[in-house]
């Protein structure tokens, strides 16, 4: 057996704090030579020696690799369902089948006889249908139903996440052509090696799928289609169809991928647990949805109200990022049969508690316990950050309470140190940014460097974890982007940056991310081409060195205790000693909406005092 450690201070770290993952090597004799994965053990898997697990196989989108998903997020995933997942490789652009024209690209031989025996043979998994699921997204939503549709002996779950399920409508895209030959030319291969041709085959009954979409998607149709097939010869599954004001959570995205990748592990759960996986209704386009939120004039602990709406309309129950409550406040959200429904009146009854005010809502009138008013927002208004421009540089603080927490943060305990340092380190990067010349766009090439924190309380579907503070370059509103993840350990430093690359940014192969561990380099690179800045983490998590080619000197961002402090250090080149410049810290009281930065150089403290809405995040002008 061949088992490599990678990543290896983040899973040392982990061996006693949570999941690990461990990269592998398994032979393949279909194509001739040893083919990666990652596996991502529960924290539990070290624990418990004499237990199982069950297993999820999850299969990469094109341009991937086995490392595209073996995230810390996974990580939160497996610890919070103890079960493995196995990051499988893909060749970039197989498309999981075995190529007709190909020898070399052999995946769906590679995955079914090869990888899955050699994990249950190497891993203490249940090795049974019943236990073992499989999942992807785009190319990899595909190859889960490709894989688990043909071979519903190894897989019992199947996951998709914005699959590219008809092949058909991409006749120059991704390789395919070069794994099937030109489509006009072998029309019929193109439609029996699409998932859309292979789901007519099925029973109902035999699988249990649940597979997820935007309406922003390019691949919307295809999965409408796959949906229409499986509905006409009632085969149950779950069919989600997202809709968001935002494209970035209703697109081919990977914060869409985040939303959704908790929802299917959570059926994946269910079916582990209990034989066969919940079928929810399907989630169409055909139906009007309105939000608010109301917020307590006094956070505690309560029970929730009593919301009153008109037939048909409901209020959606068991989905946390549409109707939830907390210590500061109830958000919730109704919806009706049919498009473009005109709000109805809602009535709230909250006996004993008094509401502070009503978000996302018009015409309120107060009535006693009761509070009626119309909903104008078509999600809960639960964001909660505050962000402003600076020239080049934008800041966003998100803002955290302890008892709010959702998503990955839900069962965990409170990130207070984590959300004191990200502060920190954010306000001091400002700090750093300014001094090195970065502060105005004829120096970023018309790029914005956006220093931003993380959020455990959001509950709309963006799951910000683990704790991290981000620092970006980006331009063309949000399309194409240099995204560094700098992770925090629970001192508040560093331990690993997963950069994430979007859109076309020059020097990068693809979108998708770009793992950086302890010593190593982060490029961020402008629309031209040209290395803009660099990043070095230094190996012991406690900062960053930033660097401007072609400019002399060099900047420490650093602290060996982040929670308290971060410095701002300088040296005209790596033979000096660091000089200080700035020593920074940042307090946010999200109860009073208060957000005290203070900055000292040579002695002397400047505070600065940002206020803000502490129901909404919203700045408070002097």
């Amino acid at each position: 057996m061949r088992r490599l450690l990678i990543f290896s201070v983040v899973a040392f770290a982990a061996a006693t704090q949570g999941a690990v993952i461990e990269e592998i090597r398994v032979p393949s004799p279909s194509m001739g030579k040893d083919i990666p994965a990652c596996v991502v053990l529960p924290d539990k898997y070290a624990a418990d020696p004499g237990m199982a697990f069950s297993t999820v196989y999850v299969v990469h989108g094109a341009g991937g690799n086995y490392r595209t998903y073996a995230t810390e997020e996974l990580k939160f995933l497996a610890d919070r369902h103890e079960f493995l997942f196995v990051c499988a490789d893909g060749g970039k652009t197989s498309w999981w089948f075995d190529s007709p024209i190909d020898p070399s690209y052999r995946y769906e031989t590679h995955v079914t006889k090869e990888l899955v025996p050699w994990i249950d043979a190497h891993y203490r998994v249940i090795r049974d249908r019943a236990h073992r699921a499989i999942m992807g997204g785009s190319m990899g939503g595909h190859g889960a139903c490709w894989l688990g549709f043909r071979h519903k002996e190894l897989f019992g779950a199947i996951g998709s996440i914005y699959g590219g399920m008809n092949l058909w409508n991409f006749p120059n895209s991704w390789d395919i052509a070069k794994r099937l030959g030109p489509r006009d030319e072998f029309p019929e291969r193109w439609r029996e090696h699409s998932v859309v041709t292979e789901a007519m085959k099925l029973k109902n009954g035999d699988v249990n799928l649940i597979m997820a979409v935007g309406t922003s998607d390019f691949f919307l149709s295809a999965n409408r289609e796959l949906h229409n097939i499986l509905t006409s010869n009632k085969v149950a599954h779950t069919y989600i169809e997202i809709r968001t004001a935002e494209e970035k959570t209703s697109g081919h995205s990977g914060e869409f991928n985040a939303m959704v990748k908790p929802i299917i592990t959570a059926f994946f759960d269910n079916y582990f647990k209990n034989g066969e996986a919940q079928i929810a209704t399907a989630v169409t386009p055909f139906v009007t949805r309105y939000a608010s939120k109301v917020t307590k004039a006094a956070h505690g602990t309560t029970p929730a109200p009593e919301i009153k709406v008109p037939a048909p309309w409901r209020v959606v129950e068991g989905d946390e990022a549409k109707t939830g409550l907390n210590v500061r406040e109830y958000y919730f959200t109704i919806e009706a049969p049919g498009r473009g429904l005109a709000a109805p009146r809602v009535e709230l009854v909250w006996p004993g508690v008094a509401v502070k005010t009503v978000y996302g809502a018009k015409n309120m009138v107060r009535d006693g316990d009761r509070v009626l008013f119309t909903p104008t927002a078509t999600k809960p208004p639960t964001g909660f950050t505050t962000g402003w421009s600076e020239g080049a540089i934008r800041i966003c603080v998100f803002h955290n309470v302890e008892g709010v927490q959702h998503g990955l943060y839900r069962d965990r305990p409170y990130p207070a140190a984590e959300v004191r340092a990200q502060n920190n380190w954010l306000f001091a990067a400002r700090e750093l940014f300014r001094r090195a010349g970065l502060a105005e766009t004829n120096a970023t090439e018309g790029a914005f460097v956006r220093l931003f924190g993380f959020e455990s309380n959001f509950p709309n579907g963006h799951v910000d974890a683990p704790p991290h503070f981000h620092v970006m370059l980006m331009w063309n509103a949000w399309k194409e982007n240099n995204v560094g993840h700098y992770r925090l350990d629970g001192k508040g430093r560093i331990t690993e940056n997963a950069f994430l690359v979007c859109g076309n940014v020059p020097g990068y192969p693809r979108t998708g991310y770009f793992p950086q561990q302890l010593g190593e380099t982060t490029h961020y690179n402008a629309p031209s081409g040209k290395t803009l800045f660099t990043l070095e983490m230094l190996r012991d998590g406690t900062g960053l060195v930033f660097r401007r080619p072609g400019v002399p000197g060099e900047y420490l961002l650093g602290s060996s205790e982040p929670v308290s402090s971060v410095c701002v250090s300088f040296r005209e080149d790596g033979t000096r000693p660091w000089r200080e410049l700035a020593r920074v810290s940042a307090d946010d009281d999200s109860l009073e909406g208060v957000l005290t930065i203070r900055t000292t150089v040579d002695g002397q403290c400047s505070v600065e005092t940002v206020r803000y809405n502490p129901d909404t995040g919203e700045r408070i002008k002097p």
